[in-house]
């Protein structure tokens, strides 16, 4: 059985997604303790979203302190959050990353696995749309426009089981592997390929609703990300993912 989305279920991803984009931003110091984060109209441009969503999410991140709103002012960006800018940003994170990736190898598979029993034909277009722009943004070397929409894409995704935990979780940590989207200049075409590949086949799960496809190519999918992680910063596969990497061949 289909389940119908309803917009408020399109608007809570759209949410998501952005709070998973700026916390992440913010993590990686594009802005500094005390900074005046952009308007809200260059917000709603540069990421695509109405001013009501980013309004939304602005005011959730100041209800956890990491912004501040004043009114006729701006937004700036809190005090408290410097410590976890540099938390994030230092090189001891990687096996937290690591950790994280290890999360998403036995939590996403069965959350797309779901997916394909429930997702709607207006979800599978609208993952059409954003798989042709993130094979755009990798083409153009575009990394905010990929980083961007390979979130969208696991909200999306998320997003057809209606549930908001599992909708926030997935979006973060989808957010937690965007360290590497800054770094694809200096990938090799076929690893790039590679990546744009792994969306496509997710789809092709997706609109097939093969379940046993889909399990898959989420794997292979965290897989790349956790090898590209290991050979960035120099660090081991974590212990499950170590273990299943050689016998998880590509579908």
């Amino acid at each position: 059985m289909v389940v119908p989305i309803q917009s408020s279920s399109i608007n809570a991803s759209r949410e998501a997604v952005l709070h998973a984009q700026l916390s992440n931003l913010i993590a990686e110091g594009r802005w500094t303790a005390g900074q005046r984060l952009p308007a809200e109209r260059l917000l709603c441009e540069e990421f695509e979203v109405s001013r009501n969503t980013v309004r939304s999410v602005l005011k959730k991140l100041e209800a956890s302190g990491v912004v501040q709103i004043k009114r006729g002012s701006g937004c700036y960006l809190a005090d408290a959050a410097n410590g976890t800018q540099e938390n994030t940003s230092d090189k001891d994170s990687a096996p937290v990353l690591m950790e994280k990736l290890e999360a998403a190898y036995l939590f996403l598979p069965p959350v797309f696995v779901t997916a394909c029993h429930v997702i709607s034909s207006k979800q599978i277009t609208q993952l059409e749309e954003c798989t042709g722009k993130i094979g755009r943004a990798i083409l153009d070397h575009n990394w905010p426009a990929l980083r961007r929409n390979s979130e969208e894409f696991f909200a999306l995704v998320s997003g057809a089981l209606q549930n908001a935990i599992i909708r926030d979780v997935s979006c973060s940590i989808c957010a937690s592997s965007s360290f590497l989207f800054p770094r694809f200049d200096s990938f090799a075409e076929e690893d790039r390929n590679k990546m744009f590949a792994d969306f496509v086949l997710v789809l092709k799960a997706l609109k097939a609703r093969d379940t046993a496809l889909m399990e898959k190519a989420v794997k292979v999918k965290i897989l790349n990300v956790a090898v590209a992680l290991a050979r960035l910063r120099g660090i081991a596969l974590s212990p499950i993912i170590a273990a299943e990497q050689h016998s998880l061949a590509p579908p």
